[in-house]
């Protein structure tokens, strides 16, 4: 059967119904496709590899972010961070969820005066008493 190619409009055999392209047209076609296929591949690879990488500074971050919690109050000798560790005992009394009728901020604020009380406790030198 004689058919039109839809691509460049020049006349061609067609020995099936279906195919509508000369065979240059189809060569052009079919590249074209599977040059669209390895950009796909390539796209999504730079994308994965895009992920891993804000996966791995979110990390640093937030390990960063420790440090410095870690350093106000424990890296270099202060009076805010001696005061506070003095005072813990007070402080975890002023604040203890019982007193305010379980409530988060004071759970919240408790857990987070805790954490400070154990890594006073771990760098027993630099601190008085908690």
């Amino acid at each position: 059967m004689y058919r039109t190619c839809t691509d460049c409009g020049k006349g061609f055999h067609a020995d099936e119904s279906w195919k509508v392209r000369c065979i240059d047209c189809w060569r052009r076609w079919k590249n074209r496709k599977e040059q669209g296929k390895n950009q796909d591949t390539d796209t999504f690879f730079q994308l994965l590899k895009a992920k891993m990488r804000i996966q791995e500074l979110e990390s640093q971050i937030q390990r960063l972010d420790s440090e410095k919690l870690d350093g106000m109050f424990f890296g270099n000798d202060n009076s805010l961070e001696n005061e506070l560790v003095e005072r813990m005992r007070s402080l975890l009394s002023l604040v203890h969820p019982d007193k305010h009728g379980g409530s988060k901020a004071a759970t919240d604020i408790t857990v987070w005066l805790l954490d400070i009380k154990e890594k006073a406790a771990r760098n027993p030198g630099r601190h008085g008493a908690a």
